[in-house]
C-alpha cells in the first residue's frame, strides 16, 4: 500500500466519522503529486489535476479556461495537514507561474470538516459551490417536549459555555476570534434579569 493509499483510507474513515451521509473520499484523478510534511515529520500529500476548457464547451460559461484542482490527501491530520498541503500547493503554483486572469485554483472538501475551514480562509480560499445531501428516511424523529424558560443565575455556567461554543465554532468558519478574555466578557454580558 502506497503512502497516498494509506492517507486516502484514513481520510475515508475521517469523513465517515464526520458525517455518515458523505460518500467515500474519491481516489485522486491523474495529476502531479505534491508532498508535504508536518513539523513532527508526518507526511501528507495532494494531487493537482489540471482541467482546460475551450470556447464552445458547455462548461465554458461557468468555468475558468484553466483550472488547477487540488485533491488533498491529509488522512487524519486535520488542519495541520491541510495547512502543510496548501503551503506546498502555493509553492507549486509559484513554480507554474502566472497563467493569466482566466485561471482558477480549486479545492473540493466537505464543509462538515470545520477544522479545515479556518485553514482555507487563512490561505485566501473561499467557498463558491456547495452541494447538499439529504438522505430519505422512514424513521420518525421522537416527539420531544422542550421546556423554554428564562435563564436563572444558577444557569450561568451553562449559558457561558454555550456562548463560548458558539465563539469557538465561529472562529473556525468565519471572522470570530477566540481571545483570552472571551469567557470573562461573556460572563459580564450575562442577562441582567437573572432570577
Amino acid at each position: 500500500m502506497t503512502v497516498t493509499d494509506t492517507l486516502l483510507a484514513a481520510q475515508e474513515e475521517h469523513f465517515a466519522r464526520l458525517d455518515r451521509v458523505l460518500p467515500p473520499a474519491p481516489a485522486p484523478e491523474p495529476g502531479e503529486v505534491i508532498n508535504a510534511a508536518l513539523p513532527d515529520g508526518t507526511r501528507v500529500a495532494a494531487v493537482v489535476a489540471r482541467q482546460t476548457v475551450s470556447p464552445g464547451m458547455p462548461s465554458w460559461l461557468w468555468s475558468a479556461a484553466d483550472t488547477y484542482e487540488l485533491q488533498p490527501l491529509v488522512g487524519t491530520t486535520g488542519a495541520a495537514g491541510m495547512d502543510a498541503v496548501l503551503r506546498a500547493f502555493r509553492h507549486w503554483l509559484d513554480r507554474v507561474g502566472d497563467r493569466g486572469v482566466d485561471t482558477a485554483a480549486t479545492v473540493v472538501w466537505p464543509s462538515r470538516d470545520v477544522d479545515c475551514t479556518r485553514v482555507f480562509l487563512d490561505h485566501g480560499l473561499q467557498p463558491l459551490t456547495v452541494t447538499a445531501v439529504r438522505r430519505p428516511t422512514t424513521v420518525r424523529p421522537p416527539a420531544l417536549t422542550v421546556n423554554v424558560r428564562p435563564a436563572l443565575a444558577s444557569d450561568e455556567d451553562a449559558v457561558v459555555e454555550l456562548a463560548m461554543a458558539e465563539v469557538r465554532f465561529s472562529a473556525k468558519v468565519g471572522a470570530a476570534i477566540v481571545r483570552p478574555e472571551a469567557e470573562q466578557m461573556r460572563r459580564r454580558r450575562s442577562p441582567a434579569g437573572w432570577a
